[in-house]
């Protein structure tokens, strides 16, 4: 399950929503694994009998058993990173394990309390047996689906029967004193009747001749069936353990010292009062969650009114509380009666049915989180005087919100369709607007927006013109038809802009990043005022653009700071002959269909092109390339290619490029000798190569592909080094050597421990490392080193980073610069723009190639800075940096 909204959020990143949009699909989802106990089994645990328990009678029966010890737990990812302990998430699932005590039997037991999808049933099944745990036999506890049974099933009638191997059923082992592990329980011939991950854990068990038996049982649950399911344990499976059972409900009145409680499946609660939660004053954090895809009823919603209103906490010490797909049209008495005064975190999440929203007085109340509540309509006035975050998702029928909130920091509204005015936020400082389509009033007359900081807008056509109280530092607006004017005498640093906006840019002494986008009818760029802070302008998506200058002064003649250029997927521009500013480093020109022609006249700090996806570009410039040009990378430019070869005496613009160190020529990669001496690495004569990669779609697609396949393709004789802080193992390819350096054995600046969080992550299926997570720096330094003699020889290498941004990561605006330190002392300098990369997956930064040789000492070394800008850096997650041979080498 994931539930974006109630995401505890970090500072939001600006142009998420827009620079995103070439992000390829979510990755799938992690596998899952198995966490043990202290200290970890070095060997599979070899039981006598592992029971699983999946059906609610039998988690029932073992819920409460006494006679048990917990050592472990089996683990289900739901969101990238989950279950890694590095971004925690409210649907992460686990299943518990526990061995029981029963004389010298080795039994094990896993309650599977929640559902598993298909297609990871088999994942978890060849987890659970015959590979960390080996057992003698097998025993699986699920109830039947009347779905899945042809016969008339009687609610009132309790049954059971069962399944088995070839092994179980043919009596291999009698020798061993085996025997039918369920006598007197009717076989069933057909494994029809079940689906999913009992059937998957039985043909698992059949596959490996191992004795396993499937219990089915009916109705899903009930007292009868409780009573069928402990009678059938105790009389052939577990006649020396006291199974006693309390009334439905009260299984959970024995957590009295719990801190943190999670009840799902609550549709089939029969007497959830019996679990007397208003009893333990212990409890901080308490989740209810009622099934998916259920088609909730008249009489399914009085009866989830009735079970929630009997599910009343203790108001001291509750501190979050989270309910998620509840049915009935209205919340409980305790919760429109204020009861939980100490409460700090409130999600509501599918509350399909309910119409009104009254929370009382809720007097320490700092974050709320609603979505999915497809039927909501009021809001009364809220009594909430210290909610700081507000966060409201897919509630299409919302007309009207409270009309203050003295002290919120933070407001995001999505897709609420029916909402026309905002409400008077005298503190806020970050809002996020997105697909609400009748908005339409900022409520700006009063004391509103006065502080804001960061401001996005995003597909809301009806929103009104802004004032000059809007003066946030980062703005986003795209989609708002009606928005065809900016505030002038804003401090703005970053401004993300679409459609008439790109016309009315107010004079900024303090701009720095500018992002035009998804703009029609402009066939040039529209003369601004002076800009002279501006250090990045990405141009893209601009379909009628034929040129950049609308005359001599046009903002490329005046932008003197200027050091990044992108130009990207703009069809009709044609040829690019514009002057551009001396102070330009980067130039990115990406998926210009019919451009032919460039110039790059009076550029004396150029010192990395990117061209890619420009299939009419004839030639490089007549005039030849600045000699201060370090990096040249050639991508899909079929014509260009062809002249930019080098063999057979060179093609006709080789001339041009032959005196470039690092060349790049459709995924062939030269190494141009140096003929220059060693440079130290402090020399100011090496001016920063700035290499920006390209976010297009099909480009995203192959570097995620790549990642993905030089990540997971472990060798069996990779070796972890050092306490797992290094891995080694040898190309599949070519059998040369790869290293990997965990995030532990590079050295990282500032290392507070309040600057960064170090999780576990689970790299294979046997082996943890440490990652390291950024929490909030103004600068960052990551340092690595490694002995070329551990490498293999005459061997051209690369050299990448390995992270990952959150959804949430900010500070990022401007480039890093990436060094890398050749054994010859020379540097190579790059620049990446970490504001285009996908968020949520592991992406990879090149730092650059080089070249192993015979007998050679000394190391390479690498180095990642990010110091510019005046803002916080956050959500960045550093896994290591891989030394691999390059693919494809000239």
């Amino acid at each position: 399950m994931e539930d974006v909204i109630t995401e505890i959020p970090p500072p939001s990143r600006f142009f998420q929503e827009d620079l995103n949009n070439f992000t390829p699909p979510s990755p799938p989802l992690p596998s899952p694994f198995l966490v043990f106990s202290n200290p970890k089994p070095d060997e599979p645990l070899r039981p006598s009998l592992l029971i699983i328990a999946i059906s609610s009678p039998s988690l029932y029966v073992f819920h409460h058993l006494s006679s048990k010890s917990l050592i472990g737990s089996l683990i289900l990812p739901e969101i990238s990173f989950s279950g890694n302990s590095t971004e925690p998430s409210h649907g992460d699932k686990s299943c518990n394990i526990y061995t029981l005590n029963v004389g010298d039997d080795s039994i094990i037991l896993i309650s599977v309390p929640c559902s598993i999808a298909a297609e990871r049933s088999h994942i978890v099944a060849k987890l659970l047996i015959a590979d960390k745990i080996i057992p003698q036999r097998v025993l699986i506890l699920d109830s039947v689906q009347s779905r899945n049974f042809r016969g008339k099933l009687s609610p009132d009638e309790a049954f059971a029967f069962k399944l088995e191997t070839s092994s179980e059923r043919n009596g291999l082992g009698e020798s061993n004193g085996g025997s039918s592990l369920l006598k007197g329980i009717d076989y069933f011939p057909s494994g029809s009747v079940i689906d999913g991950l009992a059937a998957a854990l039985l043909g698992r068990c059949q596959m490996k001749n191992i004795k396993g038996t499937l219990c089915i049982s009916w109705p899903e649950f009930g007292g009868a069936v409780m009573s069928l399911v402990k009678s059938i344990l105790h009389r052939s499976v577990l006649p020396g353990l006291d199974l006693k059972m309390s009334g439905d409900g009260k299984a959970y009145s024995k957590y009295d010292t719990a801190r943190t409680l999670h009840i799902s499946k609550l549709e089939k609660a029969v007497n959830a009062g019996a679990a007397k939660l208003n009893e333990k004053k212990s409890l901080h954090k308490l989740v209810f969650e009622w099934s998916t895809d259920r088609v909730v009823n008249t009489q399914d919603e009085a009866n989830e009114t009735s079970v929630l209103e009997d599910l009343q906490p203790h108001s001291s010490n509750l501190k979050e509380l989270q309910i998620l797909r509840y049915g009935g049209n209205e919340f409980p008495a305790w919760m429109k009666q204020g009861w939980l005064q100490n409460l700090v975190v409130l999600t509501l999440n599918g509350c399909i049915k309910c119409k009104a929203l009254s929370l009382g007085q809720l007097p320490n109340l700092q974050e709320l989180f609603i979505k999915g509540m497809l039927e909501l309509e009021t809001w009364p006035g809220v009594e909430c005087p210290s909610l700081g975050r507000l966060k409201l998702s897919k509630c299409p029928e919302l007309r009207e919100l409270p009309s203050i909130f003295p002290n919120l920091r933070v407001l995001k509204i999505k897709s609420c369709n029916s909402l026309r005015v905002l409400p008077v936020v005298p503190s806020l400082r970050n809002l996020i607007l997105i697909d609400n389509l009748i908005l339409e009033d900022w409520n700006d007359q009063g004391p509103s927006y006065k502080l804001l900081e960061q401001m996005k807008a995003i597909g809301c056509p009806k929103l009104q013109a802004l004032t000059k109280i809007f003066s946030s530092e980062n703005m986003e607006i795209h989609g708002c038809e009606l928005l065809t004017t900016l505030p002038f005498g804003g401090e703005h640093m970053h401004l993300a802009l679409g459609g008439a906006l790109v016309r009315a840019i107010p004079h900024s002494k303090t701009l720095i990043t500018l992002v035009i986008s998804s703009t029609s009818n402009i066939s040039s760029l529209p003369r601004w005022p002076f800009l002279p802070r501006l250090r990045a302008l990405y141009i893209r998506d601009c379909k009628d653009l034929v040129s950049l200058s609308n005359g001599a002064k046009g903002l490329l003649r005046t932008s003197y700071s200027l050091v990044l250029l992108s130009i990207r997927n703009c069809e009709k521009l044609e040829t690019l002959n514009e002057k551009l500013p001396t102070s330009l480093e980067c130039l990115t020109i990406a998926s210009c269909t019919i451009l032919k022609s460039f110039s790059l006249k009076n550029l004396p700090s150029l010192t990395d092109l990117y061209i890619e996806n420009c299939r009419m570009l004839q030639s490089l410039p007549k005039d030849g390339l600045p000699s201060s040009l370090q990096h040249l990378l050639i991508k899909t430019c079929p014509l260009l290619t062809q002249r930019c070869q080098k063999e057979g005496g060179g093609g006709p613009d080789w001339p041009k490029i032959e005196h470039i160190a690092d060349l790049e020529i459709d995924s062939s990669h030269i190494l141009v000798p140096s003929t220059n001496p060693p440079v130290p690495s402090t020399s100011v004569a090496n001016r920063p190569v700035y290499r920006h990669f390209l976010c297009c779609r099909a480009l995203e697609k192959e570097m995620v592909k790549k990642a993905a396949t030089d990540l997971n393709k472990a060798q069996s004789e990779e070796i972890f080094l050092d306490h797992k802080t290094k891995k080694k193992w040898a190309d599949e390819k070519t059998g040369h050597i790869c290293f990997m350096l965990y995030a532990r054995s590079l050295t990282i600046n500032p290392s507070h421990r309040e600057n960064w969080i170090w999780n576990c992550f689970k790299e294979s299926s046997d082996e943890n490392i440490e990652v390291a997570r950024l929490s909030h720096v103004c600068w960052l330094e990551v340092n690595g080193k490694l002995s070329t003699s551990e490498l293999s020889p005459e061997v051209v290498y690369e050299i990448v980073y390995v992270v990952k941004l959150t959804k949430g990561a900010s500070g990022w605006e401007l480039p890093i610069r990436l060094n890398l330190t050749l054994p010859d002392g020379r540097v190579q300098r790059r620049q990446i723009s970490l504001l285009e990369k996908p968020r949520r997956q592991w992406i990879e930064l090149n730092f650059g190639n080089f070249q192993t040789k015979n007998g050679e000492s000394g190391e390479v070394g690498f180095q990642c800075i990010g110091s510019e800008g005046r803002y916080w850096k956050h959500g960045l997650i550093i896994k290591g940096a891989i030394i691999r041979p390059k693919q494809a080498t000239l």
